[in-house]
């Protein structure tokens, strides 16, 4: 290293103390428009953060009274060093015990620098989740925004998706909050961090949403759908009451119960929905119409199916009674004695109404007895 108290030595080091002031003024500008320090200086901030950013303008605070320390021993050696022309021993001396000696400026000038980065960190700190708010919570806030005209239009009040919606609008709120008012406290700073959790359920509501506006834009063929499905249950409850007077003549224990019949009801619900584009309370009346048509024709589906049923049981059983008589006779055992008991005992339940839980195994000892009478065995 070059001895520092010759004069070359001594000017080097004043032009580098005075190098590093300019440095670490311009360092410390930099931290003031520092776009962490206008949002942490500007918010109102809580909880970690405000214990950090209070600390961390200690520091600031600090840094320009070392900045001002510096500076005033950078301009007393300059003093010296443009007191004489030529400076002699005595100007040299002084320089070498403001700039080396004590090294005072060098020691400012080092725990600035460290101070410096304390402070950019902090403020880096606060503007990473800014950015991250601005890219991962700004379009999901404007989603939810958008959503929630909407859904004044298509939504009733108490309608679940609008309550899904206004609790959404809270929590984005709230987490929009916390990244201005204690950013510091988020760990997480990327975009996908600071949405998870929000917004899972949006993309079923806002679907929910353009549903409910292609049903107002398409109004008269909706309500004219939801009419002909209303017009449609007229058969199904006719078919129903045929089959199941059948059901109850012929089958014992059918069920006499008819499906319960709303279609009165839904006639005059249907009448009272307007005829053009209505709004959020008629195409919540319109969707509970439709559900309640689907719900009503399922029931009176269900009971068609049950007397269907056991009609075709009945039919069924029949059928195969009269494939085994023909069998008995076409292998000479319709004379069989226990051939023909059994036949009668069978012919006498399927008479109307029958049993089908009785007629059932009697007709398996039927097959059997045919069966085995075909085969020459004696009857199990």
């Amino acid at each position: 290293m070059a001895d520092r108290t010759a004069p070359d030595a001594l000017d080097a080091e004043l032009t580098h103390c005075v190098e590093e002031q300019d440095r670490i003024t311009a360092a410390l500008l930099d931290l003031e428009s520092h776009a962490g320090h206008r949002l942490l200086d500007s918010a109102t901030l809580v909880g970690v953060t405000a214990s950090r950013w209070a600390a961390t303008r200690d520091v600031l605070a600090a840094l320009w009274a070392d900045l001002t320390a510096h500076r005033a021993v950078v301009a007393q050696a300059c003093a010296v060093r443009t007191r004489r022309h030529r400076p002699g021993e005595r100007e040299w001396a002084e320089l070498h015990e403001l700039l080396v000696a004590g090294a005072e400026p060098a020691a400012l000038a080092a725990r600035m620098d460290t101070r410096i980065r304390e402070v950019t960190a902090v403020l880096d700190a606060a503007e990473t989740v800014h950015v991250a708010a601005l890219a991962g919570l700004g379009p999901l806030a404007e989603r939810v925004r958008d959503a929630r005209e909407r859904a004044r239009e298509l939504l009733e009040p108490d309608d679940p998706d609008a309550a899904a919606l206004a609790a959404l609008a809270r929590a984005v709120d709230a987490r929009l909050a916390a990244c201005t008012n204690d950013p510091l406290s988020l760990p997480a700073r990327l975009p996908r961090d600071l949405v998870a959790g929000l917004g899972e359920d949006l993309p079923a509501i806002e679907a929910h949403l353009l549903e409910r506006a292609a049903v107002r834009d398409t109004w008269p063929d909706r309500r004219g759908a939801v009419a002909d499905a209303l017009a449609a249950l007229d058969a199904l409850y006719t078919q129903e009451a045929r089959v199941r007077c059948t059901a109850l003549e012929h089958v014992a224990g059918a069920d006499p119960t008819p499906p319960a019949d709303p279609r009165a009801d839904l006639r005059h619900r249907l009448g009272a929905l307007p005829a053009r584009a209505p709004g959020a309370a008629g195409l919540t009346a319109l969707d509970r119409l439709a559900h309640e048509v689907d719900v009503a024709a399922g029931a009176v589906r269900t009971a068609l199916d049950r007397a269907t049923g056991v009609v075709d049981r009945r039919a069924e059983l029949a059928g195969r009674f009269a494939a085994y008589r023909a069998k008995a006779v076409r292998v000479g055992v319709s004379d069989d004695p226990q051939v023909i008991a059994l036949a009668v005992r069978v012919g006498e339940l399927l008479a109307a109404p029958t049993d089908l839980v009785t007629l059932t195994p009697a007709l398996v000892t039927y097959q059997q007895r045919v069966n085995d009478a075909a085969l020459g065995r004696s009857p199990r």
